[in-house]
Order: C-alpha cells, then structure tokens, then sequence
C-alpha cells in the first residue's frame, strides 16, 4: 500500500546523537565531491545540483521564482530587480500568484529572458502550512520541462512563517525530475542537465544545495525500490539493488535466500511467499541492514518494514481492478532502505539502527496458503488465518520477533514497523502516515515530538491510539490458536480496521509482555503508512524522510527555528499583554475617574441632606420647646383646676362622712410635663352615685341615660360620658 516515514525515525534518535559530520557547511566549494569515497553518489541523484549566486548567471537557461507573493521582493538583494517585473505581471494577471506562469524578462536581468513564476496561492490562512511552497516547487518545474529549459535555476522567496520554506520548495521541484528505475538503466537518461538553487535565507545554518543533494539521494533508494513493478523489484532483485546502493559502506547488508532457513526461523513469512516460492525469481529474501554510529550507542533503532513486492491478496483474490497499484505494497520496506541511505551520508553519532526489509510476494496458486489454517509463529503463538489478504502483519510478524529479542538487550532500545498496511487508514487519515504507540512509547513523548517536526516540514503525521477493544479483537476464537489474524471482511469494512492490527503486531511478538508494568518495558510504535507517499503510478514523495533527514542533518538548525518560533509567538504574547495591560491600565483608570465622581456626588448629597436634617432638627427643636410650654401652662392649669375642684368639694355639706372615695385618684394624676391636656380621673361608679347623690343638687338621671350634668355654684361642670350603672368605671373629663 504505501510509504514513508524514513523521516519519522531520525527525530527519535536526534536526540542522543548530539553533533554530526559537517558535511553541510556552506563554507565547501562543492557539496558532492566529498561525500563517498568508494561509489557514486550521483547515480542516486534526479540531476546535478548546483550552488548559485545570481540570477543573471548565463550558465542557466531560465529562472523558477517561488514566491507567495510581491511584497518581500525588494528585500532580497539577489533577486531585486524582479520587483518591476513581478509587478507588472501581476497587473495583467491577477491570478498568477495561484499557478505557473512563463513571464518575458529583459535578457540584461535574466540572460535567458525567461522567468516563470509559481505561485503558492495564499498562505496566511490558519490552516495553510508549509506544503503549499512544495506544491509550486512541483508545478515550477513541471511547467519548466514543459518548455523545454534543462538547466534551470530555482529561486524560493522565504517566508517568515514557514523557516523551511525553501528546502521544501526545492523538493517538491525535484519530484518530477526523478527518471524512474528502470528507464535510467535502458538510458542513462535525465530530465535536466543541472539545477541550481540559490539560497537567500542568509541566516540559515545549513548549505541548501548539500541538505537537499542528501535528501534526494534519500528519496531516490526509496523509490527506486517502492515504484518499480513486481517484476524489476522481485524479492532477490531487491535485496541486489540494496547490496549495489550499500557496496563499500559503513552500512552492512546481510540477505537470507536460503528457503529453508526462512520456513524453519520465519515461518509466517515463509507461508505468505509459499505460492510464489515455486518460481526462483519471487522467492522471499529477508534483508537486514545495520549501521553503527561512531562513539558509544546511546539508543537502538530497530526497523521492520513491509516488503510486499505484489499483493494479489491470495486466496482472497483481489478483484475489480483492486489489484492495481499493489507494487507500492513494498513501501514500508522502501523506507527503510531510503532511511539507511541518509544515515550512510550524514553518519549520526552514538546511535545504532538494524533494519529487516521483509520481502515475499503474495500470490495464489495451488501451493498458497489459505484461510482456516493455524500457523506457528516465531514466538510460540498460535496464528488462525481468516484472510488471506491481511499477509502484511504475518510478513512482519517473525523479524519482529527477532528484533525484540535482540531489542531485550540492547541499548535504549526502540522497536518500529512500518507498512502500507490498511485501507481503513487511509479512509481514516486520507494521505497522512499514523502511528500508535504502546505504553512506554508514548511516555516517552516521540509521536508528538515527530507530528511536531512533520508540521514543520510539511510531512503531516497523525497519531492513532490503541484500546482494550483492540487487542480483545485479535483473541483466537478455537481452541486450535491463540490468536486470530483478523476477521473475513477487508479492513475498509472493519470497526477499528487500523489498529487491530497494531495489536496484533504486539500480542504475536510478545511486545505486549514489555508495557509500562513490566520489569523490562520495550518501546514498540507501529506505523500504518497508508497511501501516504501517493498513489501509483505517480511519483511518489517518500513522505516522513524529509522531516527524518532534515532533523539528523543538522539538529541543533532544528531546535534553534523551534526556538525562534517559540520565541516569537512569546514576543506576540508579549506584545498582546502589553496592550491587554495598557487597556487594562486605561479601564482601571476610567473606572477609578467614575468612582471618584461617584463618590463626591454622594458626599455632596450626603452633606446636602446633613443641611436638611440640621435645619428640621432646628424646626423640631422650636417646636419641641413650645409644646413644652404649652403642656407646662395646660398641666398648670389642670392643677389649679384640679385643685379647685378639691376646695370646691370640700366646701359641700357632710363632705367629710361622704367619703368622696373616689377623689383618691386625683393624687395619682401625671402632672409632669409630659402630661397631655386632658386629664381622666377613673371613678367608682358604685360610690360615685352615693357621693354624688350625697350632694344634694345632681340632676338625677334614669338609669343607663348616656349623659347627666353635675352642677352648683362652684362652677365645674363634669361632661359624664356613657354614664350607666353597667359600667364600674367611667373617664369624666374636666372641662
């Protein structure tokens, strides 16, 4: 199915390798003469790349701009003079900056007169990313062959969002100047004679020419064997062509052709093969590679890569042209090739890596093995085979054994696979590579540390994530096996197509015995590449190798534009604070400005309404004063009144035997100044009819009359209200 992440596994191990040769200098006059001493490195080359000054060099028949857009023209100083001419083109054609255009230029800027000019379309956009400048590298070139120029002279305008924009652009300008495999062998053919590439980012620590030299030297191993057909990349020619690109190198190769020993140490492997193992020129070859850094090894790489040469699907054939495009099922192996070829170049320090290519082709016949079977694996387990189209895992699945073994006692060990595994992975992720961690993997951070740095170059990385559910899935059915190999439908029809068999990977090779909680944990990350690379019969563009190479070219180049971003975006929010702060400052001021308003208004009606109380307090008091007097005169005048009525009684007949009881109250009238104006005396009813009658001169009244009149020539007058023998007490008021 698939390809990349030759890219992927160098930021792993980046970080133990510390510096590397510096072989990417700008300061050599030439970046190729130095770099092998016992072959060709041309021969891996899509054309002869050379180191630029100017754009006015005659040496180049035209000119590929790469630019986003007009602004930043002038600030260049090697292409400054284009400033006019891009200006002008874009006036008559507003649409250039989304395409290729071949643009007339006076021969005294560009001798050939020609420029074309790619644009990348907008960039701006949140989800515009760095891929845009490999888009209108590719068509700059396209459009270049198209007009016949052999010696052109790439030129990408940087961009201050995208540090790596121009070795991406140069890529992707070297993608359709590949010659495939096999025309190169009938020709000894290329589409350009040389391409130079000048460089403007001055600030940039890495020669250009030489970083993008290696990476195409990279791409080239990986698809020469990934697109070749089923019949120029037979197993036995694979692993030739690995011998060739690998002979007199630090790189060891060692392939196992005999049959016998593959069955006996690779039995899953040697059952998917066993229908092509009849004809000599498809028998399977396990290759293995090793490279062995200088210094001590801090970390141990191990790489296992899917190498189907042709996938008809066995038994359950492939049908309805679904069988095109199955020679790219040898793309998880063409990986590791291409990757073993930048770690020949750039020669990491303190790291080892040992890869198996596990070359079989999947065919059917009357020797082909079939569904139902049980097969042993490597490691003891028991395998019941559902499906004869999932053969990728069980091509893996006993190298991966071995690498374990061998991963138990290494050094900081970290295991891979990498497959063109499942069509569920490409309807989950569409041409993006996925990768699911075990548990000591993901503690270690790595798939985000690699989707960072895929961002960066634009290789996008997707992390997948394994569950209980998936592991549960691959348990065996029968008695007969401990696992099943998947299920009777394709992957495409399957809940969790592309993780089971993550799981099954894990549980087959015993991986799954070395997670966080055992004494011995073992890194394992799986990687289902999908159609990543792209789909055949195109080109193919060796997707993680870019951000891998890059990362081990030159590290510290890696963290300082990471640095620099961070830096930046810290500048911003900086920046951001700042002015949150000066608003903030300017609100609290506003607010403090309004309170204080507030605040004297309130005060002022405070001290408004302290004048209004004062002023009816004075009121009150005036008042006050006079209701005093005026209760002291009426309680005066009660009392002389009261008194009078005293005397005046005294003075009646037989006064004293009377009794006149009702009189003792008057001591107990309230005098004081609180006293109100009437004065109520409570009397014995009883005693008052006898006192009264006792008198002589009381009008009498009939029983419950409601008023009669007590009168002599004293002169007081007693108003009797609700006079009546019922009542025992009644209020007379002194009028």
């Amino acid at each position: 199915m698939k390809l990349p992440i030759l890219l992927i596994f160098l930021i792993t191990i980046t970080k133990s390798w510390g510096s590397f040769e510096r072989f990417l200098t700008k300061n050599q006059s030439h970046p190729l003469n130095y770099i092998f001493s016992g072959m060709s490195f041309r021969q891996f080359l899509s054309t002869n790349l050379v180191r630029a000054t100017s754009i006015s060099d005659a040496a180049f028949d035209g000119v590929i701009l790469v630019a986003s857009g007009r602004e930043m023209l002038s600030e260049f100083k090697p292409i400054n003079n284009l400033t006019s001419v891009v200006q002008n083109f874009l006036e008559v054609h507003k649409g250039a900056l989304n395409l290729a255009s071949l643009v007339q230029v006076d021969p005294a800027i560009i001798p050939s007169g020609r420029l074309i000019l790619s644009g990348t379309g907008p960039v701006t956009r949140d989800y515009d990313d760095v891929r845009r400048f490999q888009k209108a590298g590719k068509e700059g070139a396209k459009l270049a062959l198209k007009v016949g120029l052999r010696s052109p002279l790439l030129v990408t305008l940087p961009h201050p969002r995208f540090p790596n924009a121009e070795l991406v652009s140069a890529l992707g300008a070297l993608t359709p100047i590949y010659t495939p495999l096999n025309v190169r062998e009938a020709t000894n053919k290329t589409k350009f004679e040389q391409m130079g590439i000048l460089q403007l980012n001055e600030n940039s620590k890495y020669s250009l020419v030489d970083l993008v030299a290696a990476l195409d030297a990279s791409f080239t191993v990986s698809r020469d064997i990934g697109d070749q057909g089923p019949e120029r990349m037979t197993p036995p020619r694979v692993a030739e062509y690995v011998k060739h690109a690998f002979d007199n190198s630090i790189i060891k190769v060692q392939v196992e052709d005999n049959q016998q020993v593959i069955e006996k140490e690779y039995p899953l492997m040697a059952a998917v093969n066993r229908a092509a193992n009849t004809i000599e020129r498809h028998q399977a070859r396990l290759i293995r590679l090793e490279y062995s850094g200088e210094g001590e090894a801090q970390e141990t790489l191990f790489l296992i890569g899917k190498g189907v040469t042709l996938d008809t699907g066995g038994c359950d054939l492939k049908i309805s042209g679904h069988m095109h495009g199955m020679c790219r099922d040898k793309y998880g192996s063409a990986v590791v090739a291409g990757f073993f070829k930048a770690l020949e170049i750039l020669k990491p320090k303190g790291v080892k890596v040992i890869g198996y290519m596990c070359m079989v082709r999947n065919s059917i016949g009357e020797n082909a093995y079939t569904t139902d079977e049980v097969l042993m694996s490597r490691s003891g387990k028991r395998i019941h085979i559902y499906n004869t189209d999932a053969e990728g895992r069980l091509t893996m699945l006993d190298p991966l054994t071995q690498a374990k073994e061998e991963a138990l006692n290494a050094k900081n060990p970290h295991v891979f696979t990498l497959a063109t595994l499942t069509g569920h992975e490409v309807l989950s992720y569409g041409y993006y590579a996925a990768i699911m961690d075990n548990g000591p993997a993901k503690k270690s951070g790595w798939s985000r540390r690699i989707q960072e740095i895929g961002d960066e170059f634009g290789q996008p990385i997707e992390i997948s994530r394994l569950h209980p559910e998936d592991f549960a899935f691959m348990e065996a059915e029968c008695e007969q096996a401990d696992l099943r190999q998947g299920n009777t439908k394709p992957s495409t029809q399957t809940l969790r197509g592309h993780q089971a068999p993550g799981a099954f990977l894990m549980m087959g090779s015993r991986i799954d015995e070395h997670g966080n909680d055992s004494p011995h944990p073992l890194k394992f990350s799986h990687m289902d590449l999908g159609s990543c690379q792209g789909d055949h019969p195109d080109t193919s563009f060796p997707n993680p190798l870019l951000t891998l190479v890059a990362g081990m070219c030159n590290r510290p180049q890696i963290l300082e534009t990471q640095l620099a971003r961070k830096l930046s975006e810290l500048n911003q929010a900086s920046n951001q604070l700042a002015m949150d702060k000066a608003k903030l400052q300017e609100n609290l001021r506003n607010v403090r400005n309004s309170i204080e308003e507030e605040f004297s208004r309130i005060i002022e009606m405070v001290r408004e309404k302290e004048r209004q109380l004062l002023n009816e307090a004075d009121i009150l008091a005036v008042e006050k004063e006079n209701i005093l007097e005026k209760q002291q005169l009426e309680v005066y005048q009660a009392t002389e009144t009261c008194q009078h009525i005293m005397s005046s009684l005294y003075l009646c007949e037989d006064v004293t035997n009377s009794g006149f009881d009702f009189l003792d109250k008057v001591s107990e009238i309230d005098l004081s100044p609180k006293a109100q104006g009437n004065i109520e005396l409570e009397l014995n009813l009883d005693r008052l009819y006898e006192d009264v009658s006792n008198l002589g001169s009381v009008t009498w009244v009939k029983e419950k009359s409601t008023k009669s009149i007590l009168s002599d020539d004293t002169g007081l007058d007693l108003d009797l209200d609700d006079f009546s023998r019922e009542f025992e007490i009644v209020k007379v008021q002194i009028i």
